[in-house]
């Protein structure tokens, strides 16, 4: 049986909040390199994550425990990893639903996703996934409810001047035929 929590997660973010002088850096270890620097960061948030789970659970249930490992927190490249990940696993979805959408994300969407996932370090992977079905999935999928995108089409998402997500329809030529209007929720 395998079991996950959040234990400490908050105690965590402070924790690094404050190593960093500001908020949270990428990893454990921020900018620093040294391996002796990265090993004590590890063992500090392994003891802060033991001392929660050992409040919330209590000692007889952590005795009838036969291995409890601490994950580390996803920097910016491996949220980036991810992101991919998720783009590729909507991309399978739209094939098995016999949807052929040809989709372009552009870098500066990825980049304002994984920027919003790292302002909530004590969610990490879970932000980045709500922050794509939110900005990506949701809105596609209103597009599509309302006719706006059809099989066969190219969507282009690029970031707007005001920082707001652009669906656009792509012509056969590759420029831009026609905005989406995203239809609120």
């Amino acid at each position: 049986i395998v079991m996950t929590d959040n234990a400490g997660s908050e105690r965590i973010a402070d924790l690094l909040r404050r190593k960093s002088g500001t908020h949270v850096k990428l990893g454990f270890h921020g900018n620093r390199t040294s391996a002796d620097s990265i090993k004590e960061d590890d063992q500090e948030v392994y003891d802060v994550t033991m001392e929660a789970v050992r409040e919330r659970f209590g000692t007889p249930f952590l005795g009838r425990v036969d291995f409890i490992g601490v994950a580390r927190y996803l920097g910016k490249q491996e949220l980036f990893e991810v992101l991919e990940m998720q783009i590729r696993e909507l991309i399978e979805r739209l094939i098995k639903q016999k949807c052929q959408l040809e989709l372009d994300i552009g870098g500066s969407v990825r980049q304002l996703i994984v920027q919003e996932s790292l302002a909530h370090p004590e969610e990490n992977a879970r932000s980045l996934v709500k922050n794509f079905k939110h900005h990506i999935i949701d809105k596609l999928r209103r597009l599509r409810v309302t006719d706006q995108i059809k099989n066969g089409d190219h969507v282009r998402i690029a970031l707007g001047s005001d920082r707001k997500l652009v669906f656009e329809l792509v012509s056969c030529a590759g420029k831009t035929s026609r905005a989406l209007i995203i239809p609120p929720t």
